[in-house]
């Protein structure tokens, strides 16, 4: 049996497209349909739910995966980036347990391999790779269940060959602009690219432009549209980590705390349960305890140690700007930042959104994955009058912030997160 790192360096081995190109052709589904057709197409042997969007797909992605895993189904979850070790990208749910796959997955490893000698032309990409042993591993797993993150964009992304029961694209920003477009109509147009003939989508609130795409783009598919605010709506507390949801069609209220915090993980959230009802009919059991009980690594998670640690991988400017709104409301206004970035960030608008919550920050190295330098980072937030320090190396920004006694929010990416050795998450 091969073990789960192997599986991991062989996947490696290939071409990661966000990395070697910006060129748009590189991204092209023939090679995964022949893939799948290799594969005898797993994907058609459970049921699909498929979310894309700028933020919250990964977090909407992990409230679906309980809610059903609760009803219960035993469900699929295919979710990107990790941000600790890459076996959070493919997980199989069943009630309240993550299952062991370790005999499906290396067995979905197996017939991968194949499928790949096969390939008559095209080298495929770690990505595509990736999908296709997901999709393999929820079959060998009898998944009646998968929800099925978008990777980057959409239209063109190695998921979208999935035939879904439901779609979601959950926000839309400017992000990834050299792979998807330089404005929100654009980005919106490759996100919108998941919506397939006949197939239910839900949106929660959007910009003006992103919303007339979306909706044009369904309508020219026969997709029904359905808005996350017909179905609920909700209170807060102010830092969102409580919040009372109204189910208007049941005029059912449910009082609940959210692991994650942030009124966008309410919103997602909300984006979950829309699905869930659209499926079912009717308000799922427990759903307080099962809301309550979901989280993912580097998404509002708390560190419970002296001082203690926020680690949240938001890494466009409105997200940044949230994150810490919610850290300083929930720590009395006091607290360090320490920020790091991928290549390819707008800084000066990150930079804008941090000055309103911090004069100092401490800047370090986004992981070995495209890191923005820390230097020119730490020269845009000294053009907005923010103090910097640079520590390159993870672990010396934590123990510089930890010697300031206060507690540490650390965000800008997943990669940075990821860095972080694990004694100093203990």
């Amino acid at each position: 049996m091969n073990t789960e790192d192997e599986i991991f360096s062989y996947c490696l081995q290939f071409r990661d497209l966000e990395k070697v190109s910006h060129d748009t052709r590189e991204y092209k589904l023939d090679r995964v349909k022949e893939l799948l057709a290799l594969a005898k197409h797993p994907e058609l042997t459970f049921k699909t739910v498929h979310i894309a969007g700028s933020k919250g797909k990964g977090s909407t992605t992990a409230y679906l995966t309980h809610l059903f895993a609760a009803h219960p189904y035993r469900v699929g979850m295919y979710s990107s980036p990790h941000v600790f070790h890459w076996k959070e990208r493919i997980q199989v749910w069943e009630g309240k347990k993550k299952l062991d796959i370790k005999t499906h997955l290396s067995n979905a490893f197996q017939y991968t391999k194949y499928c790949v000698s096969q390939l008559k032309d095209d080298r495929p990409s770690t990505f595509e790779i990736l999908t296709l042993l997901a999709f393999i591993t929820f079959r060998e797993a009898s998944c009646t269940w998968g929800m099925i993150e978008v990777g980057l964009g959409g239209r063109l992304d190695a998921s979208n060959l999935i035939h879904p029961c439901y779609t979601i694209i959950t926000s839309i920003e400017l992000e990834h602009q050299k792979h998807l477009g330089n404005t929100i109509k654009h980005i919106t147009q490759e996100k919108a690219g998941i919506i397939k003939s006949h197939v239910p989508i839900v949106i929660p609130s959007l910009a003006k432009i992103a919303h007339t795409v979306i909706k044009k783009t369904a309508q020219s598919h026969a997709a029904p549209l359905h808005y996350l605010s017909k179905y609920v709506r909700w209170h807060t507390d102010g830092i969102s980590t409580r919040y009372s949801i109204i189910y208007k069609k049941y005029r059912k209220i449910i009082h609940s705390k959210l692991l994650m915090w942030g009124k966008y993980q309410i919103v997602n959230a909300g984006l979950a349960l829309c699905i869930y009802l659209l499926e079912h009919k009717h308000i799922p059991a427990h759903v307080d305890c099962v809301l309550a009980n979901t989280s993912l690594p580097g998404r509002s998670q708390l560190i419970p140690r002296t001082p203690a640690l926020l680690l949240d991988g938001a890494h466009t400017p409105a997200s940044i700007e949230e994150i810490c709104k919610i850290f300083l409301k929930n720590f009395q206004k006091r607290g360090t930042l320490i920020i790091g970035l991928t290549k390819g960030k707008n800084i000066q608008a990150i930079a804008q959104s941090v000055r309103k919550f911090f004069s100092h920050v401490i800047i370090s190295t986004a992981g070995a994955d495209k890191p923005e330098s820390p230097d020119l980072i730490a020269a845009f937030f000294q053009k907005e009058n923010i103090k910097t320090e640079v520590y390159p190396r993870i672990s010396h920004a934590i123990n510089v912030a930890q010697s300031y006694r206060k507690p540490i929010l650390i965000t800008g990416s997943f990669h940075l997160i990821g860095a972080i050795p694990r004694t100093l998450l203990h």
